[in-house]
């Protein structure tokens, strides 16, 4: 079987200037590197075993030569779907190009990697889909470091680059749109890179969400690979050029900046996991071989759109292929005169396990929660943003928040009846964590507006008999919990509210068992407006709460929706 190495999230590399060949002097790989089954990193010192010939070479190979006198004539061969705005070539020439661009991303993008999700594993019997394989770089690669017993199927639109078909491997014409049904929940690892040019904006939904049909539940992996050259990189010829790649992609309807936005489609689509990684490279001899290769791979996609830019009249910006390669040879000029980079996106995605168990009508709130640590415990609770990543909290996880926050309820509370108040700028997964700790703990819980005077906070704690209060750490809390106290000298002690930290940390500590509950009982305290009296304290019981939930039982399915609230804060939230 074949484990995945681990991709960590490093930060973006560090540019220096290295003293590395010329551009004149150095050379872009003559021919691609050979694909070893024996090693698991491959080198640019590698021997060369590969179909492609030296008459195969393309222009790229020095990519700082000008491109004036390139030999490649206007009407290349291009793909056979004439419903693709794929605007790129498919001949021998780009053919060599993305076996190049192949090895550079595998090696300097992905630190020597093919499938960059740790927990994956690719062993006997496991299928693997490549999309949009082009020249069947990727597939063919993998094909060497896999069980005999992987077998990889890979598609594109065209079969003019295709390989020969071999034991584990077999290329086919084909549509990520439309993939075949007999995928369906079939596949362990989805591979896909940089379809920018291949589909429109409004395709990318509908791609991923035929990605994830395919992927097995709770296991598959999408993994993929997009690139921005950005906007702002200076000079005039990188102007006239992205304004000329804009007009391009507006005309062919494609989503640009894609590398951006697949970690919300991929949120949207239902996928959960999801992590992107960002790699920054200085494009020219001043980011060093990495920065001279990654160079070409952009000027040779470039050159690859001339006829489509010519065939659509230039756009305003060039009038003839001599203009165009004329602007690309400025183009490169810039890049080693002025700092430009090209950013490239590694994104990977796991399909969510099915089937989502109800649990029964009877239970109270702490009981439902337990059920669903068992039951659902892989099902995400939570969904929150954290910088590039979209994280979640699963059952089983919340359930651990829930005991620590349990913990912490009966500690502070101590021998007393009375209610624990909780006057907090919060964060509403450590909001609601705490809150369920207080049902679980059987502790009263009294959740006190932060937009209250003191005069009316402290009022609110006379009337409900409150010994503590949870703040949380901002100033403005802390001097309102102090002037509501000290309004009446009243005899409240104020206790640090848990942080998320500290409710989600790894613990083996003894769980707090569940309680029988008078289902009459008071669970939880809010409080009215106050806008024309000083507020007042609403008790609610369990009862209550678990007929709150019950009115919407059966009534839609919400299995795979995201539910949100963001527009109200909780503590007003919960009145609603």
């Amino acid at each position: 079987m074949l484990t995945a190495p681990l991709l960590t999230s490093a930060p973006e590399p560090s540019i220096t200037k290295v003293t590395e060949p010329t551009p004149t002097q150095a050379t872009f790989d003559s021919t691609p590197l050979s694909w070893s089954s024996s090693a698991s990193l491959v080198s640019d010192g590698d021997s060369v075993d590969n179909t492609s010939t030296l008459n195969d070479a393309s222009p790229f190979d020095e990519p700082w030569s000008s491109l004036s006198s390139s030999v490649i004539s206007l009407d290349r061969v291009s793909h056979n779907d004439p419903d693709s705005p794929y605007c790129l070539p498919a001949d021998s020439h780009e053919k060599l190009r993305l076996d190049k661009q192949h090895n550079f991303i595998r090696d300097h993008i992905c630190d020597g990697r093919l499938v960059l999700d740790d927990r994956l594993t690719l062993k006997e019997g496991a299928l693997v889909l490549d999309l949009g394989t082009g020249s069947g770089a990727w597939a063919s690669d993998l094909a060497g470091r896999v069980p005999a017993g992987v077998k990889i199927e890979a598609y594109d639109i065209s079969d003019r680059l295709f390989p020969q078909n071999t034991a584990n491997v077999t290329f086919e014409t084909g549509n990520v749109l439309d993939l075949p049904s007999r995928l369906q929940s079939r596949v362990t690892l989805a591979h896909q890179r940089l379809l920018i040019y291949a589909l429109r904006h409004n395709e990318w939904s509908n791609a991923i969400r035929s990605i994830k049909n395919t992927l097995i539940p709770g296991e598959g992996v999408v993994q993929l690979t997009e690139v921005l050259t950005p906007s702002d990189n200076p000079g005039d010829a990188q102007e006239k050029f992205h304004s000329m790649l804009c007009s391009l992609g507006q005309k062919r309807q494609l989503l640009l900046n894609c590398g951006e936005q697949l970690p919300t489609i991929l949120d949207q689509a239902g996928l959960v996991d999801i992590s992107k990684k960002a790699v920054k490279v200085r494009l020219g001899s001043a980011g060093g071989i990495e920065g001279l290769k990654a160079a070409a791979c952009r000027i040779g996609a470039f050159q690859g759109m001339r006829d489509s830019v010519l065939l659509d009249g230039g756009y305003g910006v060039v009038k003839s292929q001599e203009e165009f390669d004329k602007l690309l040879d400025n183009v490169m000029a810039e890049w080693e005169t002025n700092e430009c980079y090209a950013i490239y996106y590694i994104i990977t995605a796991r399909r969510p396990s099915l089937g989502f168990t109800a649990p029964p009508l009877l239970l109270n709130i702490p009981q439902i929660f337990d059920f669903h640590a068992k039951h659902n415990g892989h099902l995400p609770f939570y969904r929150y943003a954290e910088e590039d990543v979209v994280r979640h909290i699963t059952y089983s996880r919340l359930a651990a928040g829930i005991q620590q926050a349990a913990k912490l309820a009966l500690t502070v509370a101590g021998e007393s009846d009375s209610p624990i108040a909780v006057l907090a700028v919060a964060d509403s997964i450590t909001f609601i964590t705490t809150m369920l700790g207080f049902f679980r703990a059987g502790v009263k819980a009294f959740l006190i507006s932060p937009r209250n005077s003191a005069a009316a906070t402290s009022h609110l704690l006379q009337k409900t008999g409150s010994q503590n209060i949870l703040v949380s750490s901002d100033e403005g809390m802390q001097q309102l919990a102090e002037a509501a106290i000290s309004q009446e000298n009243l005899a409240v002690s104020i206790k640090p509210l848990p942080t998320y930290e500290q409710l989600f940390k790894p613990t083996e500590e003894a769980s707090v068992p569940l309680l029988r509950y008078d289902p009459d009982s008071v669970a939880l305290i809010l409080h009215s407006s106050g806008s024309t009296n000083f507020p007042k304290p609403i008790p609610l019981t369990h009862r209550n709460l678990v007929e709150w939930g019950r009115g919407a039982h059966g009534e839609r399915n919400f299995e795979g929706e995201v539910l949100g609230g963001h527009s109200l804060a909780f503590f007003h939230a919960m009145g609603v």
